[in-house]
């Protein structure tokens, strides 16, 4: 998979009297001139950072690669930086804003422990706010991480292949083998669908739909063939436009229309 990208944001807010600093290790280390790094302390700056990134992508045609190296939130609702804590919901609104301006691009990795959790608050109901996500299902310690990330990004710099680039972390990374995973943004569509096709095909649900259709067509009395006819064509008719409505709000097709996967 070739990814579509010329910028590399290393975003690190950690307590160095603790912590090893190994986004700015990276920077130094690799020393390209699609890298910049940033050190936010608290909230605000990260924010700031955030609203610059999407000025360079509505300016400048950027496609990001965003890494936020930070910690995870024990009850995985979001980040801690240095001096503050964001949730997950805040993180989602200035994301979408820069995956919109990059034009559906956006490559969101995070080091931070049980960092790919940020997947469980997004919903069918309003854009995605990044094209993938690289992270971590569990904790994650830095010793594993500064040699992984090292030939990570060397690969992605030199070849573009997210395969091959992930590949090689995972031949360096020194922690538990399925702690990484990348997420497309089709693989998180499909992972939230599977929880609405799961209430759509509910009794419950189906009674309700049963219920306000008959209504709708002014059936006070409904006989069997009205419900054959209405769980056999009618019902699974309004869970496939539901699918589609869906993918038209996650995807915003209206806005980038090849984005259609189904």
């Amino acid at each position: 998979m070739l990814l579509n990208f010329n910028k590399i944001y290393l975003i690190e807010s950690v307590n160095l009297k603790v912590d090893k600093a190994t986004s700015r290790h990276l920077y130094y280390t690799i020393e390209s001139p699609i890298i910049e790094y940033e050190d936010p302390e608290t909230p605000k700056e990260l924010f700031r950072f955030l609203d610059k990134i999407r000025k360079d992508c509505d300016t400048n045609n950027i496609k990001p690669i965003i890494d936020l190296s930070v910690h995870g939130l024990e009850d995985k609702s979001g980040i801690s930086l240095w001096a503050g804590d964001i949730d997950y919901e805040e993180l989602y609104k200035k994301l979408v804003e820069i995956n919109i301006a990059s034009g559906w691009n956006l490559i969101l990795v995070t080091s931070a422990c049980w960092g790919l959790h940020f997947i469980n608050t997004l919903s069918l109901d309003r854009p995605c706010p990044f094209k993938g996500i690289f992270g971590s299902i569990n904790e994650t310690f830095e010793d594993h991480l500064i040699d992984s990330f090292d030939v990570f990004y060397k690969e992605l710099i030199q070849s573009f292949d997210l395969n091959h680039a992930i590949l090689k972390f995972r031949r360096k990374y020194k922690g538990n083998f399925n702690d990484f995973h990348y997420l497309t943004d089709q693989d998180i569509f499909e992972k939230l669908y599977k929880k609405e096709l799961s209430f759509l095909h509910s009794s419950s649900c189906k009674a309700e739909m049963f219920k306000k259709l008959t209504k709708q067509n002014g059936i006070n009395n409904p006989s069997f063939e009205d419900r054959f006819y209405f769980e056999l064509l009618e019902i699974p008719k309004i869970t496939s436009n539901t699918c589609a409505e869906k993918q038209r709000t996650f995807f915003m097709l209206d806005k980038f229309p090849y984005n259609k996967k189904l």
